[in-house]
């Protein structure tokens, strides 16, 4: 992987976002994926924290993610859930996937959108993927007002996260 590789996809406002990650995804060449939010960052040092995994074969590397907040307060990072996949997304969309690892489980689907990262890690645990938390690399996810995770609803946001937590009910860690 070099070291600024990358491949940036626009999608307008109503576009299937999901759809234009796919389409990314087709068109990157590198044996790695990995998809960052518009308004999100990677931290100083994220690929070099990542290099000596990337011969790891069934694993997402994934970073520990720190949350700034509309005010620009800035959380520290998150220390991702040690045992199995969690009942809450700490793998968010900026871990490092391998590109057939990505194909063979179909990509994102938007039917689960705004979640869809969550429920593609999930999936990919279904299919035997580990996942791995490289200390070092870190996810800055801005928390952008009118942003789409904010635009849920509390019923909509409750009952999309019961149609994951069925559908992945063999990988699901108790709350």
């Amino acid at each position: 992987m070099n070291e600024a590789e990358q491949l940036i996809f626009h999608h307008a406002p109503g576009d299937d976002v999901c759809g234009s990650r796919n389409r990314a995804a087709r068109a990157a060449e590198s044996d790695w994926l990995c998809f960052l939010d518009a308004d999100d960052e990677l931290s100083l040092g994220y690929l070099g924290a990542l290099r000596p995994y990337l011969s790891t074969d069934k694993t997402i590397l994934a970073p520990y993610v720190s949350y700034v907040s509309p005010t620009g307060i800035k959380s520290p990072p998150i220390i991702p859930n040690a045992g199995g996949w969690p009942n809450t997304n700490d793998t968010v969309t900026g871990a490092l996937i391998r590109r057939r690892d990505f194909e063979e489980l179909g990509g994102w689907l938007q039917t689960y959108w705004p979640w869809s990262d969550w429920e593609l890690w999930l999936r990919a645990a279904r299919h035997g993927i580990k996942r791995l938390h490289i200390p070092g690399a870190v996810y800055i996810a801005n928390q952008s007002i009118g942003s789409e995770n904010t635009k849920l609803k509390p019923p909509q946001a409750q009952a999309l996260h019961k149609r994951i937590k069925q559908l992945h009910r063999q990988v699901w860690t108790p709350e």
